[in-house]
């Protein structure tokens, strides 16, 4: 006979569980005490609105009420319709990894973003070590996670095209859709990529071929964005029809309807924030 399944184990059913938590967040032992007394003390002494931690009481919302974070930005936070910067820039950050060209960048976003963990930093580390601090503490990772995702992906798609969004004919578009550090980034890492492809390769050819970045009819050197490619689109609100690339028939798209198109056909519909990418 097989023995019973153990019971589901707590927080505070051992210092272990309470250690590995500790550890993860960097608590001294004054944060694992008060864990550890907040989850065994008698939870009648608490008033039916503070038993346990809500999201109000989290970066996501930010809601600025008492008990919560005091979100310096409520003012300016969100977008025309009203979404919070984070949910903006989730979305902005689930689109430009699935969009096979750099989307423009979220100035408002970012920088309401990047205040307000400046602002929870110096919180964090002047509040008293608790429960609603360590619940703090992982939204700021949270959101710190996006963040750093949302300008690594951007960065990397930089470098891909860097030599395509620098070309002379483009420059002024793509400085429109980069930030400021993005623009620098591009122009300084296309010029080294053409010193070091010149010094490594075009230098030893006949002067003819010595291009690294030529584009013409019959030649094109410079990496592009595949903009053709199949991606998987959601619907954000009633647009009616549309007449999709190679369809004979307008196709009509709906609210909450998912479809499998190239990019192409739904441009600018994402450039919109009629659908977004999935």
């Amino acid at each position: 006979m097989s023995n019973p399944p153990s019971p589901p184990r707590q927080i505070g059913d051992d210092d272990d569980g309470l250690g590995a938590l500790a550890d993860s967040f960097d608590l001294d032992t004054q944060a694992l005490d008060a864990l550890a007394e907040f989850d065994t003390q008698d939870r009648d002494e608490f008033p039916d609105d503070s038993r346990e931690p809500t999201l109000g009481t989290t970066l996501g919302t930010a809601s600025g009420t008492a008990g919560g974070i005091g979100n310096p930005l409520d003012d300016e936070a969100g977008d025309d319709d009203g979404s919070p910067d984070l949910d903006v820039l989730t979305k902005a950050w689930v689109n430009e990894r699935f969009a096979p060209e750099l989307l423009p960048f979220q100035h408002a976003a970012v920088e309401n973003l990047t205040e307000l963990l400046s602002y929870q930093a110096s919180d964090l580390a002047e509040g008293a070590a608790d429960l609603a601090q360590i619940i703090k503490a992982m939204d700021v990772e949270r959101v710190k996670f996006v963040l750093r995702s949302y300008l690594r992906t951007r960065l990397h798609k930089i470098e891909h095209v860097a030599l395509f969004l620098m070309a002379p004919d483009r420059v002024e578009a793509a400085r429109a859709i980069l930030s400021p550090y993005e623009a620098q980034y591009a122009e300084k890492y296309a010029a080294l990529l053409r010193t070091h492809l010149h010094d490594t390769v075009g230098k030893h050819l006949p002067e003819l071929f010595q291009a690294v970045d030529e584009e013409s009819e019959h030649v094109d050197m410079v990496p592009k964005p595949v903009m053709d490619q199949a991606v998987f689109v959601r619907i954000l609100r009633d647009i009616g029809d549309v007449q999709l690339p190679d369809d004979t028939e307008p196709v009509a798209m709906m609210e909450g309807e998912m479809y499998l198109v190239r990019y192409m056909g739904i441009r600018r519909m994402l450039l919109r924030g009629e659908a977004e990418l999935i």
